[in-house]
């Protein structure tokens, strides 16, 4: 990839293109499964009844959490952040209060009222679902951002240091 972004910038400055001409790689694994992730089991932490207090389930590959009304959902928080503490390599448990700014989730009605996410390596599940968990249900939260970037774009600081006009970058955070 590096030589022919290298060739493809020199014939481009050969032809006196090099001022005029951005070049922009852009990368993307689409659905396919690209990792081999371990699973966390959520019922291993609310049990079975639990289970069967969540109304409704939002979201792949995070599980955002909505209880009946008759559950006792504070009950069920705290043992999946207990779960969550427990495993911080694993998973983390947001409320509308608790989630980071940067997912832009905070008081948004439609986010479940509980949200819990793996960390990269590591996908939710149940045993009812087993570790045939799917992937391929479509794109949730992306939780390390910078990681996944640098991912999909390997050579973009080698690009953008051999093109003569700056690339003009936001990065999220």
């Amino acid at each position: 990839m590096d030589a022919f972004a290298k060739q493809l910038q020199s014939s481009l400055q050969a032809r006196n293109l090099g001022d005029i001409v951005d070049i922009v790689f852009v990368s993307d694994h689409g659905m396919t499964d690209t990792s081999h992730p371990e699973s966390v089991y959520i019922d291993d932490f609310i049990g079975e009844e639990g289970m069967e207090m969540i109304e409704h389930e939002d979201g792949w590959p995070s599980k955002g959490l909505r209880f009946k009304e008759s559950a006792n959902v504070s009950h069920y928080l705290e043992a999946l952040e207990k779960a969550a503490d427990e495993n911080p390599e694993k998973f983390s448990v947001y409320t509308h209060e608790t989630m980071p700014t940067r997912y832009h989730f905070s008081h948004i009605e439609r986010i479940a009222p509980i949200f819990v996410v793996p960390k990269i390596g590591y996908v939710l599940t149940t045993r009812a679902e087993g570790d045939d968990t799917g992937m391929s249900k479509g794109v949730g939260i992306l939780t390390s951002f910078d990681v996944v970037v640098n991912d999909l774009f390997p050579c973009l600081h080698r690009i953008t240091v051999m093109t003569t006009r700056k690339l003009r970058c936001r990065r999220y955070s």
